[in-house]
Parts: C-alpha cells; sequence; structure tokens
C-alpha cells in the first residue's frame, strides 16, 4: 500500500548518485517486494520490504520477515532490522510467514496491509490473508500490533496497496483462483465496500500476458497510474480517476547495464518528490525465464536486490531509463543566500583566534562539567588572547556534558561566553566531533600520557551512537536546547556543526587498536547521517547566526567532493575548512573555495612541524579577508605541542618547534615574532 507524499520543504541544490544495487539484505541477499514512505517524525524514508532467504536451499519463500532500511535522502540507506508483530521480536528465520508489505502514514500513524501465513512450509506455506497492523511513527520497526483482517477477497489475497483519494481510502490487491486485480473503498481503513475486480484493461483478457501481481497505485503528472509485476517486466495503467484503467505498454523488461540489474524488474514501489517519481523494484539478476519451479531453483538464482530509477512522461505514456545517471537532491531548507552570507561578514570584524580549551582541561568534557569547570583559567588565558589582538575563539561542547546536566551545562557555557565577551572575543561552537578517542565517557577524565598530543581528546558523539542511527536521533534535544538557548545571542559567531566528521583518527583507534573506531567507509556514511539530521534540526531553530561544517584533509574536495563533502559545502552559510599545509597549498584552497563567493573560515591550521605558521599562513587569510583559527591557545593538558606522530614515536623533553600553541602556561609567547605579527594584522585602523 503506497502513500503520495508532498514534500514542502525545499531542496538543496546538492546532488548525488544513489548505489547499485540500492541494497542487498545483510542476512540471506533476498530483498525484494519494497514499498517506500515518508516518516516525518523520524525526518526520513523508509522502505519495508520482504526479507526472503534466498541462500536457503530449501524454505526461501516462507519463514520470511519485513525487512526495514531508512534513508534522509535516497541515496545513503541504513538497515534497521526486522519487524516485530506484537511483540514477538523480528527475525532473519521466522516461525510464520510475512509477504509484500503495504504501508500507509495517515492520521499520525504508520499503517501496514502485509500478506499473512501461519506457517513456514515450502514451498508457498499455503493459504494466507492480508492483516492490518499499526505502528506510531516513532517506532516503526518495533511498534507494530496488528488491528485487524480487513473484508478483502479472503482468503489467499496478497500484494495490497492503499491510497487516499480525498477523504476515502482505496486498496488493491491479487487475488488467487482467478480473481484478478480487484479493489476496495472505505472511510477509515477498517469497513471495507468491496468493488470487485478493477474497470477497464487491467483485468482484460487481451491485455498481452496472463498472470500479473503487486498492483502499485499513484498520482504523477495529470494522471493516475498503476502498474503490476506480470513477471515480464512492469505493466503500465493510466487513469483519470483511478478507477478506470487504460494499458499502456510495458517499462523496465529490458535488462540494465547497472551491477545486479541484468534482468527484468519486479514488484514496484514510487515516491514522488518535487516533481520526479522515483520506482524502486527488485530484481532476481540471476534468475532464468522460463523459471524453474520455487524449490528447483539454486542458491545463486534465487538472489534479489533492490534498485532505483526515475520515471517520466512522454506524451500519455510512462517510460523509464533504468540506466540513466540518476543525481538526487538532498531534502534540507534553504541554506543563507549567498547575499544574506556575505553582507553578514560585511559586519563582522576580521576573524582571528584560536581552537581554545583552557589548559586545565584534557578534553571538552572536562572543561564543561561541573566539578571541572574552570572559569578563572578560561577568563586568564582568554585576558591573553584578546591582548595579541585575537578576537574569536571556537570552542567545542559536548553532548554528555549536556546529558549529565542539560541546565548546568547551558548555565556554563553562558557565563563562559559572558567571560570571552569580556575580552571582546565572539566563539564559534563546535557541536560534534569525529576526532579522536571514539569511546567517551562522562565523570572524571583520564590524566595525560606523557607528552603524547591530545592523548584524551574525546568524540562527540561516542562511535556506539554514531553507528547507531536510532540512536543518533536521540543527539536532536541537545542540538535543540544548545541552538535555542543562544541562537540570538551576539556573543555567538557562528555554529560549526560537526567537526572533520569522517576522520578514522589515522590508525590511532583503528585497525589493531584496543579502542577501534569505525571503518572509514562506514564512518563515513555514518557521518553523512548525522551531519544531515544536523543540518536539518538547526535550520528549522532558524539561529541568527551562520551555519559551517569544515572540509578537511585532501583537498580533493576542490575538484572532486565526495558525498559528505558535498553536504559540508553546499549546506554551509560560510564555507570553512582546513590546513595544515604550507603556504602554496593553502593558497591553492583559498582560491579554489572563492568560486563559492561566500566567506571563508579557515577553522584549523598552524602546525608548525609541517610547515604551517603563522608567518607563511596569516598573511595569505589576511589578504583575502578569511577567518583565521589556529589549533591551540595555552599549552596545556591538551599538549598539543607535541606532534601527531608522537602517538607512535617518544618524546623525552619538549619540541622544537611546537607544533601547536601560542603561550606557555605562565603567558609568555612560545615565540615574540608569532605575537608582533598576530597584534600587526589584527590592529584595526
Amino acid at each position: 500500500m503506497r502513500f503520495l507524499i508532498a514534500l514542502l520543504l525545499p531542496f538543496l541544490a546538492l546532488a548525488e548518485a544513489p548505489p547499485k544495487p540500492l541494497f542487498a539484505d545483510p542476512h540471506y541477499h533476498g530483498s525484494c517486494d519494497p514499498e517506500i514512505v515518508w516518516n516525518n517524525e523520524a525526518g526520513e524514508y523508509f522502505i519495508y520490504y520482504t526479507a526472503r532467504r534466498a541462500e536457503r536451499k530449501t524454505g526461501t519463500y516462507v519463514g520470511t520477515p519485513i525487512g526495514v532500511i531508512s534513508s534522509p535522502d535516497l541515496v545513503h540507506w541504513t538497515f534497521r532490522g526486522y519487524c516485530s508483530f506484537d511483540g514477538a521480536p523480528g527475525e532473519p528465520d521466522m516461525p510464520v510467514t510475512y509477504w509484500a508489505p503495504g504501508v500507509i502514514v495517515t492520521n499520525g500513524e504508520l499503517h501496514m496491509f502485509v500478506t499473512y501465513k501461519d506457517n513456514a512450509k515450502p514451498p508457498w506455506g499455503g493459504k494466507g490473508v492480508i492483516r492490518h497492523y499499526v505502528a506510531p511513527l516513532d517506532d516503526p520497526v518495533d511498534g507494530w500490533k496488528l488491528k485487524g483482517v480487513p473484508a478483502f477477497q479472503q482468503p489467499d489475497p496478497i500484494d495490497a496497496t492503499l491510497i487516499k483519494i480525498g477523504d476515502e481510502y482505496r486498496a488493491y490487491h491479487r487475488t488467487g483462483g482467478g480473481g484478478g486485480i480487484q479493489w476496495a473503498v472505505s472511510k477509515d481503513l477498517e469497513s471495507w465496500d468491496k468493488r470487485g475486480k478493477c474497470p477497464g484493461d487491467i483485468n482484460a483478457k487481451d491485455r498481452g500476458f496472463g498472470y500479473q501481481e503487486a498492483p502499485y497505485i499513484f498520482e504523477f503528472g495529470d494522471a493516475w497510474w498503476m502498474l503490476t509485476d506480470p513477471h515480464d517486466g512492469l505493466a503500465v495503467f493510466r487513469s483519470d480517476d483511478a478507477v478506470t484503467w487504460t494499458q499502456k505498454p510495458r517499462i523496465l523488461k529490458e535488462p540494465g547495464t547497472g551491477s545486479q540489474d541484468a534482468t527484468r524488474a519486479r514488484h514496484p514501489s514510487v515516491i514522488v518528490r518535487d516533481g520526479r517519481a522515483f520506482i524502486f523494484y527488485h530484481v532476481e539478476p540471476n534468475r532464468p525465464y522460463p523459471t524453474p519451479k520455487a524449490e528447483k531453483r539454486t542458491v545463486h538464482q534465487k538472489k534479489s536486490f533492490l534498485q532505483i530509477a526515475e520515471l517520466t512522461i512522454e506524451g500519455d505514456q510512462l517510460v523509464c531509463d533504468r540506466d540513466a545517471a540518476l543525481d538526487l537532491k538532498s531534502i534540507l531548507p534553504p541554506r543563507w543566500s549567498v547575499e544574506k552570507a556575505n553582507a553578514w561578514y560585511d559586519k563582522t570584524v576580521w576573524p582571528v583566534g584560536a581552537n581554545f580549551v583552557p589548559s586545565t582541561a584534557i578534553n571538552p568534557l572536562e572543561m564543561w562539567q561541573a566539578d571541572t569547570f574552570d572559569p578563572e583559567t578560561i577568563d586568564r588565558e582568554l585576558g591573553w588572547a584578546a591582548a595579541i589582538g585575537m578576537n574569536t575563539m571556537r570552542v567545542y561542547l559536548h553532548d554528555l556534558a549536556w546529558q549529565q546536566d542539560p541546565d548546568g551545562f547551558l548555565d556554563r557555557v553562558d557565563r563562559y561566553l559572558s567571560i570571552a565577551d569580556k575580552h571582546g572575543i565572539r566563539t564559534m561552537f563546535v557541536i560534534f566531533d569525529g576526532v579522536w578517542n571514539p569511546y567517551p565517557k562522562a565523570g572524571e577524565q583520564p590524566e595525560p600520557t606523557p607528552r603524547v598530543h591530545n592523548s584524551g581528546w574525546i568524540q562527540s558523539p561516542g562511535r556506539e551512537i554514531l553507528d547507531d542511527p536510532t540512536r543518533q536521533d536521540a543527539l536532536e534535544p541537545y542540538v535543540r536546547a544548545v541552538v535555542k538557548r543562544f541562537k540570538d545571542d551576539e556573543r555567538v559567531l557562528v555554529w560549526d556543526l560537526f567537526n572533520e566528521p569522517d576522520n578514522a583518527n589515522g590508525g590511532n583507534f583503528g585497525g589493531g587498536s584496543k579502542e577501534p573506531d569505525l571503518k572509514p567507509a562506514l564512518k563515513k556514511r555514518r557521518a553523512y547521517e548525522l551531519l544531515f539530521r544536523t543540518f536539518a534540526w538547526v535550520r528549522e531553530i532558524g539561529p541568527a547566526q551562520p551555519l559551517t561544517a569544515g572540509v578537511w584533509g585532501g583537498p580533493n574536495w576542490l575538484e572532486n567532493p565526495d558525498g559528505l563533502e558535498q553536504l559540508m559545502l553546499g549546506q554551509s552559510d560560510v564555507i570553512s575548512f582546513h590546513s595544515y599545509n604550507g603556504p602554496k597549498d593553502t593558497r591553492r584552497m583559498v582560491e579554489g573555495l572563492k568560486t563559492h563567493d561566500r566567506p571563508i573560515l579557515c577553522t584549523e591550521y598552524m602546525a608548525r612541524g609541517n610547515g604551517s605558521t603563522f608567518e607563511g599562513i596569516l598573511p595569505i587569510f589576511h589578504q583575502h579577508r578569511v577567518g583565521a583559527y589556529n589549533w591551540g591557545l595555552v599549552d596545556g593538558k591538551s599538549q598539543t605541542i607535541y606532534p601527531w606522530d608522537s602517538w607512535k614515536n617518544t618524546y623525552t623533553a619538549e619540541p622544537d618547534p611546537w607544533f601547536h600553541d601560542v603561550f606557555r602556561r605562565d603567558g609568555t609567547p612560545y615565540d615574540d615574532a608569532e605575537v608582533r605579527l598576530i597584534r600587526k594584522l589584527t590592529a584595526r585602523p
């Protein structure tokens, strides 16, 4: 059953191609019968599908659960598990059988009409019924409860699909015993008026094929369309009233050239978005036609995958080129216009400052927790920064500090802002961070490992949350609480949503580490999901300050940004980046980023041992009015005067030169010439 979604949010001009195949079930590689809906509560698309047990020699088509995947953008999909019905957990192998879910969102609930059989006996489990289950939008996997058995042509119907037109629901399904494609209407999804076989060409004897299943209804262009699956491409029928149907040429019969797509399409579902229609279908790329009986097929022949393509209309016909390049736009409210971003920057003093954590804190948790919050040190050290011309700081927050003490945490942030404001310093807050230890713990923080760069720095959120989309959603209250409290506060300069989100930490917490980070490809995907959510959460609040998320590393993002970098560059109000390179490379980055026509901030630079120095880099930023945040202010418990390689190489004394930081703990500069340069370039006429 299908629900036509009219999404009202404008689209971000950010294109990315979904993978081919779109998805393969992780247990038995038997994903089929996709059904896509938009879940407004979760802010994601959900696909419910039959999880066939393709890699079993017998019992492939029975004992099947309903699998669930979700995506914020139709490109990046996360496996959510298998549906639980009436509290019985969903598993790859079920004692009963579920087929072909039809799902509709209405009246703030999810409704699923699914074919049910009370056994798992091969090959087909005997006759079944269509059951009606209901789940809350905030529990779309495990919350399904039986509502009833609708009065369709029972028993043995399959493939229910629903639409809502005005205040009337219409259900369509395939009925056995020559019953064909039938329909019924209802006002409440419970009481049904059976209308029999669908009028028009759908059940005509001369339609050009015999058996058909999986009717699917959607509105697109100026017509209603029904697709069915005759196992020979997809049959197409058109209607002006969604009652009487006229046959049109079939689609998706000829094999595609994409991975696992070289066969006829099966069992469709469609979502219409921004005037574009996207079809989801399953394929059995190794299945021969004519097909051997179910239990005679090999494992290789039974595997199935989900795919996506775009539908278009030519004249009065539906057309689909499954091999066409498919770029999708992410659904996010629009960022600031170029004019608004530049007007904001024109009123802003050239931002020059540092990434700041007080010398008495090993990481942001120690900075913000009640027992170790140190306003005296913050006041003293920000005074040193202001004295050399610095007017801004980049400061990391932490979700665990908020979770353990929400009100106290926000009050401490407010107190910090008052201290900074006293010194003429505005703050860029960093909401999430993907760097260093992926297992943060609230409470007392460890002492530094002697002479090791950032030995106690921690990620926010930790690995367990980042890797679980359902737990990512639990971060929303933290983000909203922080941004809402300070959304109109002039002491806050910029919101930096996620620092180096896909940084896999170069082996320090990977490979053979006792505390491994996510693998790079998986971390990039999970980071995309969380950053996408965070942009959406913060955009909805509408802070007066601009948003950013800085590209880093590479810089392949100048000519060939990946999907995450496209999101960062395409959704930031002001462009930000990191450069620990020398003057030549940094100048190239600045020149390349100027093509975005937006203000540019370098939110991390200055690593003396890498050739990134104040003398070499800050004059470039001054020339191009690029905001400049070097790493580190005062040598302290973070120990970032030591280089990155201190994780693997032993240092027995203070390095020469220092890697990061400007001041010693007594307030004397590490290098007087650097301080004089900062004062000179930040001096206001």
